[in-house]
């Protein structure tokens, strides 16, 4: 099997041509490395090319070969390709390529420049999707300890100030899980900014429901949301034939709640609604997340 061999398993897309590919891949690094860089590069030179559906499944096989290598040569053409807004024009939330980006941005970035991730945070010409996937890079680099707290508590700061003076209206749904991120890790630290931001009028219908999560945060402590990042953590990609299933799997749907058992409980955070965003700041509901 050659690369062009490789390309062609990728764009048929099944488990079976993914995998062979894959195989090759990784008995032949250096060339596998090159081929799926150039698949990146093009993508990032004219991603006017995902309108094509074999396109698409061609750059989400390079980046998952790429992130299992954890190949930081390729971060730089990754940042270039997701910062256009084409690139997400073709795409759904649900799409594989979507929903891994954080994953792919933590294994392709060199955490010494992770501090980028902020400016696709704070690009107001992107789909929220994928701002919403690039905040959830820094908890899971925490959750890998691949870079410190402190400097995502001032990325947060960041991000808070930024967003308060300049009032960007825009994505409730993004602030309000930046707001609630930064209570969780930045605690007390970031108190301040989190009531300009709740009092800002930025999370516009959000606003009562982050509210009662944050001042449930200060009040009982954050440990109940670490554990929640922590349950949500997957961990870099480093096997490929369960990601490999990955590609082909729906996301999850979850319509029914179980019921809770034993004794009656005190309940010490404010109820999260089956259908109000997930506070997590996936951007599922609770339902299909953390609630689930």
């Amino acid at each position: 099997m050659d690369n062009a061999s490789v390309l062609a398993g990728f764009r048929q897309f099944t488990p079976e041509s993914i995998r062979a590919a894959m195989t090759h891949c990784r008995a032949n690094v250096a060339e596998a490395d090159l081929c799926c860089r150039e698949v990146l590069r093009t993508c990032a030179d004219n991603p006017g090319l995902l309108a094509e559906e074999a396109a698409r499944h061609e750059l989400s096989c390079a980046l998952l070969y790429l992130s299992y290598r954890r190949d930081q040569q390729a971060g730089p053409d990754l940042l270039r390709l997701v910062s256009q807004p084409e690139f997400s024009q073709p795409l759904t939330e649900t799409d594989w390529l979507v929903r891994s980006l954080h994953r792919f941005f933590a294994a392709l970035l060199n955490p010494n420049e992770v501090t980028v991730i902020s400016d696709l945070i704070l690009n107001r010409g992107l789909a929220t999707e994928v701002r919403e996937q690039a905040l959830l890079t820094y908890p899971f680099l925490l959750q890998e300890n691949a870079i410190e707290e402190k400097l995502v508590v001032e990325e947060y700061r960041r991000l808070l100030t930024t967003a308060i003076e300049g009032k960007h209206q825009d994505a409730p749904r993004l602030w309000m899980a930046t707001a609630i991120n930064a209570a969780v890790i930045g605690g007390n630290q970031l108190r301040l900014l989190i009531n300009k931001m709740l009092d800002s009028g930025l999370l516009q219908d959000q606003t009562t429901f982050a509210r009662r999560i944050i001042t449930s945060l200060f009040q009982a402590g954050s440990q109940r949301f670490r554990d929640i990042f922590r349950k949500e953590h997957r961990g870099h990609l480093t096997d490929v034939d369960a990601e490999t299933d990955g590609l082909f799997a729906p996301p999850e749907e979850f319509d029914a709640e179980l019921p809770e058992r034993g004794q009656p409980k005190t309940r010490t955070e404010p109820k999260i609604g089956r259908n109000d965003p997930c506070p997590c700041g996936s951007g599922k509901k609770h339902k299909k997340c953390c609630g689930a």
